[in-house]
């Protein structure tokens, strides 16, 4: 059985590193091959950047949770 991971990242492209540290875990703990690795991580960061920089109307700070 596969490991899951839930992680709170903050509205912030700062923390697309820590995303992408985090998924570079995920994948090795779960032995994904590379190109899974790669298609995860590229499609998430693209998700996430879009969240970030279109999916809020204010300058508050706002949570964003990602499961895996």
């Amino acid at each position: 059985m596969s490991k899951s991971i839930s992680v709170e990242l903050k509205n912030d492209v700062i923390e697309l590193g820590r995303m992408s540290r985090i998924v570079g875990e995920f994948c090795e703990s779960n032995k994904l091959p590379p190109d899974i690795v790669f298609a995860l991580t590229l499609s998430l960061e693209e998700i996430l950047t879009n969240i970030i920089t279109y999916g809020y109307d204010d300058n508050d700070e706002h949570v964003i949770i990602v499961r895996l």
